[in-house]
């Protein structure tokens, strides 16, 4: 987290939705931070000035406090307004405070604090604020012209010069901070226009995004029912009398059922997490059993491919966690999926390594590497965008839909676990899962006998 983050988390900026308002609470706070900066530099520069601490010293830093006051109100209130007016007359009154007892008038060091009036204003509340600020600005000008024409005589003042030089010190400052307000209006006016209009099409962007999602979940729901009695009704068919032909179609009919089901499940669990309706389970589970759940579907086609396929489970580990098996079994199956359908030659490894954690939890960490085609590193972080293939044409060689690794990322976030990649172009590709677990009670633990007569089955 940066400094901003910081600073807007300590303000409370994530309680504003709106996007403009952002913008006007973020141009509060910066006007008010280098306002604080530079009487941070003043107090350094007065001392080398004066040699001591004088009264100067305590008025800049009261200023400074109430400044910081101000913007901490940030937190409890967005009256823009307020601190447009707050802004306003901090500036007024410091010109005054700086030009009025010496009878200076207007100088090239104060109209610089003129101007700025005018683009906090602006930024801060828009055209309403810069007139009414224009108008107070105006005034204060011609009222230190005054001031210094009523300079006693005599000193360093010769009157009719100092009252000739002043006057068209205080015109030029005028028509400067005319130009200048007329400038920040328009600005301020196209600024706060298109970020009003930016924002209302983002609202109608997301809510048409929701009524998608919601669409395709209720689709790929519909879909799954007649889908699960296709492959039901296909498994029964094969358990009766039919010739080879007979059951080759029939098989067909079953492994695209599968893959159909597969897919609709994807697009189903993608549309859970966007919408954010996806519910973690807390139940025990036998994470061997898992693992090989995962691992079966794929092993068929890897043995098609004439792959070599090796599932590597430690036999010292806790063989019951606490979690969301399916969703863990779900995710792990993606990775392996992904790993067989690129892999033309060679093998694809599953392994498991456990590592005990000081909170008490273990980590799991499942690796899936292949000797497959590979993804160039520029593009490792793609592969997890969704609809998205590091390479597009691979969708015509090898289908997919660019769901599966978004949705296993999607879930491992709502587990607190990551997913991540490594991969040279050629040269096979590594999956990991990392996510941290409680190991479920003893007492829950299956027997070393349970355990065997598992592995048996």
């Amino acid at each position: 987290m940066n400094a901003i983050e910081k600073i807007e988390s300590v303000l409370k900026f994530g309680r504003i939705d709106s996007h403009s308002v952002r913008v006007r609470a973020r141009a509060v706070y910066l006007v008010g931070l280098v306002f604080v900066i530079s009487q941070l530099g003043n107090q350094i520069g007065m001392f080398l000035s004066y040699g001591e601490i004088v009264f100067d010293h305590y008025v800049s830093a009261a200023a400074a406090c109430l400044v910081l006051a101000a913007v901490y109100g940030l937190r409890y209130t967005l009256n823009f307004p307020f601190y447009a007016i707050f802004y306003s007359a901090l500036i007024v009154i410091g010109i005054m405070a700086a030009a009025v007892p010496d009878h200076t008038g207007i100088n090239s060091a104060l109209l610089p604090l003129f101007l700025l009036g005018s683009v906090a204003a602006g930024f801060i509340c828009g055209t309403r604020a810069i007139a009414g600020y224009y108008a107070v600005a105006i005034a204060a000008i011609w009222y230190l012209y005054s001031v210094s024409v009523s300079a006693p005589p005599g000193g360093m003042y010769e009157a009719a010069a100092f009252t000739e030089r002043n006057f068209h010190r205080a015109f030029q400052c005028s028509i400067g901070l005319t130009m200048m307000s007329v400038i920040c209006a328009l600005f301020s006016h196209t600024m706060h226009e298109a970020f009003g209009t930016l924002e209302e099409k983002i609202d109608r962007a997301e809510e048409n995004d929701r009524e998608k999602t919601q669409f395709l979940a209720n689709m790929s729901h519909e879909l799954r029912t007649p889908m699960n009695g296709i492959i039901g009704i296909s498994e029964i068919l094969m358990e009766t009398e039919l010739d080879a032909e007979q059951i080759e179609m029939t098989a067909m009919v079953n492994q695209s059922g599968e893959a159909l089901v597969g897919l609709i499940s994807n697009a189903l669990l993608f549309s859970q997490i966007e919408s954010g309706s996806v519910k973690l389970t807390q139940d025990p589970f036998v994470l061997e059993k898992m693992m090989r759940k995962a691992a079966a579907p794929h092993r068929v086609l890897a043995a098609q491919k004439r792959l070599g396929f090796r599932l590597n489970i430690p036999e010292n580990i806790p063989p019951m966690y606490i979690g969301d098996s399916q969703r863990l079994q779900h995710v792990v199956s993606s990775l392996i999926d992904n790993a067989v359908k690129f892999t033309a030659k060679g093998e694809v490894n599953i392994s498991l390594s456990v590592t005990p954690q000081k909170t008490g939890k273990q980590r799991l960490l499942f690796t899936v590497k292949d000797t497959g085609i590979g993804i160039d590193n520029t593009k490792l972080d793609m592969i997890f965008d969704r609809f998205r293939q590091a390479d597009e044409s691979r969708k015509r060689n090898f289908g997919g839909t660019g769901l599966g690794l978004t949705v296993a990322r999607g879930l491992m976030d709502l587990m607190g676990g990551e997913v991540s990649a490594m991969s040279r172009l050629g040269s096979g590709s590594i999956f990991c899962i990392k996510v941290d677990l409680e190991a479920a009670d003893l007492a829950a633990q299956p027997t070393p006998k349970d355990i065997d007569a598992f592995r048996a089955a």
